[in-house]
């Protein structure tokens, strides 16, 4: 597919370019970016990527997520267990740490944004922990979901802005503002989450069917024999299903019919159109149709097992 091709033993990919930083050896180089604030670093992507629109609303961000190769180890041999520095020669396992010397030598860093020059294809960075040369794979934006309780609030180390908060906080406290878009916030999101999924009372007793729980003598259930692979419970599996019903996860033309096809019905008295939707979660597919504008009822519960 393109430049990205599952070769034999491997996948290879195309770095969308090469990274000029501030610290041209690995001697010296943090081991978190953000650790130290005033690094800097610049990304030339390159023209293919078409930089003139792939970078279009990155300075909307005050973050990203970075994917790199860590091109230059130099080890020979892989180690499942490793001693990182700031265990003081206490070993741990390789996934326990960020070390570069790993099965597949991919990185992953959080840096914060300087500015960004679409016209020349351009990201300048602050807060990096990578090397000159380095090759970048992807770039993703930091956003607020990425934060294990979004209750509480985000910060990355002395500061906390709102959405798209000001320059002078940012030169202030240059990789530690959070700033992202506007309509990331509960207040200024597009698609908002449904209101009420409910499961039809079949679709509910297929469901257990196929998770397969029984009563034991206590009255508590147990697993049977079922066809699913993650899931062992019927409360674990509908709360799921629930989730990502309520996240809306129909597309933008299929949510804009539904308004407009509901709108015409309770003026007409009609009935609705292109309400019913699905999605394979597990072995299951599951049917869900819309009932209102922001609630859903799951329908149907089949069984895709022999596909997967």
């Amino acid at each position: 597919d393109g430049d990205n091709t599952a070769a034999a033993g491997g996948i290879v990919y195309t770095p969308i370019g090469y990274m000029q930083s501030c610290f041209k050896e690995r001697n010296g180089t943090p081991r978190q970016g953000l650790l130290a604030p005033h690094s800097r670093a610049s990304l030339q992507v390159r023209p293919d990527c078409h930089p003139d629109q792939s970078l279009v609303g990155l300075e909307e961000y005050s973050h990203v997520w970075l994917l790199f190769d860590f091109h230059a180890n130099t080890n020979s041999r892989q180690h499942a267990k490793i001693h990182p520095p700031m265990l003081d020669g206490k070993a741990s396992g390789v996934f326990v740490t960020r070390t570069p010397h790993r099965p597949n030598p991919i990185g992953l860093t959080l840096v914060a944004i300087d500015s960004v020059d679409v016209s020349a294809g351009v990201v300048h960075f602050r807060g990096i922990d990578v090397i000159d040369g380095t090759p970048i794979l992807d770039i993703k934006p930091f956003v607020p979901y990425e934060a294990l309780d979004c209750d509480r609030p985000l910060s990355l180390g002395t500061a906390l802005e709102a959405p798209n908060s000001s320059a002078e906080a940012a030169v202030a406290a240059p990789a530690t503002v959070l700033r992202y878009p506007s309509w990331l916030t509960s207040e200024g999101r597009k698609v908002t989450p449904l209101r009420a999924v409910e499961i039809k009372d079949s679709a509910a007793i297929r469901l257990r069917q196929l998770v397969a729980e029984g009563d034991d003598a206590h009255g508590a259930t147990k697993p049977g024999g079922a066809v699913l692979q993650l899931y062992k419970s019927y409360d674990d599996i509908l709360s799921a299903i629930k989730e990502v019903i309520q996240l809306d996860i129909r597309r933008v033309h299929h949510r804009h019919k539904f308004a407009s096809t509901s709108g015409a019905a309770s003026a007409g008295g009609g009935a609705e159109g292109g309400s019913v939707y699905g999605f394979c979660i597990d072995v299951l597919n599951v049917v869900f149709e819309m009932t209102a504008a922001d609630c859903a009822m799951v329908v149907e519960v089949e069984d895709w097992s022999e596909r997967y």
